[in-house]
């Protein structure tokens, strides 16, 4: 499915936000939990978990209420689940991938 251009770049500025939105998450979270403001430019084994533990409650809480609160989509059939959560693997596990990318890409 192709997107008119006016939606696809308003998809894509609403994916740039999200991801800040998950970068800024962590920013704050890192600054509280290792007591310095620069603990991204070498975040060690505590920082990389704390990215790593940010991405996974944000994936897992986006993608629950998009599909059980929003309603915003299903799964198929085939589709790998998180079975305690009723959500997808994949999305959750795309956000995990997304926690550890380096900030001064975002």
């Amino acid at each position: 499915m192709t997107l008119p251009p006016e939606n696809a770049e308003a998809s894509e500025k609403n994916a740039e936000n999200a991801e800040l939105s998950e970068k800024n998450a962590e920013f704050g979270a890192g600054w509280v939990a290792l007591r310095r403001s620069d603990w991204f430019v070498d975040p060690g084994r505590r920082g990389y978990i704390l990215m790593l533990s940010v991405g996974l409650v944000i994936g897992v809480v986006v993608e629950w209420t998009a599909v059980h609160v929003m309603g915003r989509w299903a799964y198929g059939p085939r589709a790998p689940m998180i079975p305690i959560f009723d959500i997808g693997l994949t999305p959750v596990a795309q956000m995990l991938a997304h926690s550890t990318y380096p900030y001064h890409l975002c």
